[in-house]
C-alpha cells in the first residue's frame, strides 16, 4: 500500500500533497517513529482538521504508536 520509506523527506513531500495519507501511514505502524515523524504527523492532523479529534480525545488511535518512538 505504501512504499517502505521511513525518511522525513518522504513524509514531508507526502504532507504537501495528501496529509490524510501521512496520518494513515503513521497510524499503520509501518514506519519508525521519531521526532521528525511526529512533526509531520502533527502537521497532517492540523491540515486535515483531525487535530480537533486528537485534542478532545475523540479518537484514541491518533499517535497510538508512540511506544515505537525511537531516539534521533
Amino acid at each position: 500500500m505504501f512504499p517502505d520509506c521511513r525518511s522525513h523527506a518522504y513524509l514531508s513531500e507526502l504532507n504537501k500533497r495528501d496529509s490524510a495519507a501521512v496520518i494513515k501511514y503513521v497510524d499503520s505502524g509501518s514506519t519508525a517513529v521519531n521526532s521528525a515523524v511526529i512533526v509531520e504527523y502533527l502537521k497532517a492532523l492540523v491540515k486535515t482538521g483531525a487535530i480537533a479529534q486528537f485534542s478532545d480525545g475523540g479518537n484514541v488511535r491518533y499517535m497510538s504508536n508512540l511506544s515505537r518512538l525511537e531516539p534521533n
